[in-house]
């Protein structure tokens, strides 16, 4: 079965961590993440998300096992040697690839994916393991701002420790799953099966903008979100409103002001 796919991805600085992927089968949304111990000028998560999406279509195999040899390949090609994922580049990301009757749909850190079925109805499917990390770090935000008398926006210093301790939990038993570039690495997802006659639409997407009902108030929740159909480029322009209006980020506590932002829309539903 064909879809017709409307994305978009707006970028928080200069460079941007995330991409969005769409092939004839299947479809990626990738938010990198950049090592939090530095060891070179590189940015080595716009190199990796940007290595993946310029060639997942040159490997053979299915999108996991094309995501896992190219992981592997950018370790290489930097030739990183750390055991430590602080220390290498790694991505949350999540992913749908149509197989005969099925759509797979792959989950690895705090990317998502919200289907809605022909009968009308949405579900989520998430993992929110690293979003509840991120958590309790926002709440040692506070504490760090009013222990030090510093802006939510300056305190960044006094919670590194607890994000390297959290990035560090990745594909680990107590942690979460993360694409990292790293020479030994094996893949590993949350992964879900669907019936494709089932499907009208499927949306994939970043915390960047899961943020539009998670953090923010716009909508409720995700149902609250995906009731309508959704312009994806007016919705994402909702974000951005809404995150410079609180730049500080004391309205809402997260990590910082804006992140980048993207949203892949799938349709099924009636495509020729």
């Amino acid at each position: 079965m064909k879809f017709k796919a409307d994305y978009y991805t707006r970028k928080s600085h200069y460079w941007n961590e995330d991409r969005i992927i769409v092939s004839s089968s299947f479809g990626i949304v990738i938010d990198g993440a950049t090592p939090l111990i530095k060891t070179s000028k590189i940015n080595y998560a716009n190199y990796l998300v940007k290595h993946i999406k310029n060639n997942i279509n040159k490997v053979n195999g299915d999108v996991s096992t094309r995501l896992e040899f190219l992981a592997r390949d950018v370790a290489h090609k930097l030739d990183l040697k750390s055991s430590e994922v602080s220390k290498l580049p790694s991505a949350s990301l999540s992913y749908f690839e149509i197989k005969d009757d099925i759509v797979h749909i792959g989950i690895l850190g705090d990317c998502e994916a919200v289907v809605r079925f022909k009968d009308g109805s949405l579900k989520r499917y998430y993992d929110d393991r690293l979003s509840h990390f991120d958590s309790e770090v926002i709440k040692e935000r506070k504490t760090m701002c009013l222990k030090h008398g510093c802006k939510m926006d300056e305190v960044r210093q006094y919670i590194l420790p607890h994000l390297i301790t959290n990035r560090n939990k990745a594909n680990k038993d107590d942690g979460y799953y993360a694409l990292v570039a790293s020479k030994d690495y094996e893949y590993k997802e949350i992964g879900f099966d669907i019936n494709i006659n089932d499907v009208e639409e499927i949306y994939l997407y970043s915390d960047g903008y899961s943020s539009i009902f998670t953090t923010f108030d716009i909508y409720k929740d995700y149902m609250d979100a995906f009731k309508n159909d959704i312009d994806v480029k007016a919705e994402i322009a909702k974000i951005v409103d809404v995150a410079y209006k609180d730049k500080h980020t004391d309205k809402y506590p997260r990590l910082k002001t804006i992140d980048d932002i993207s949203l892949l829309k799938a349709c099924f539903d009636n495509i020729e």
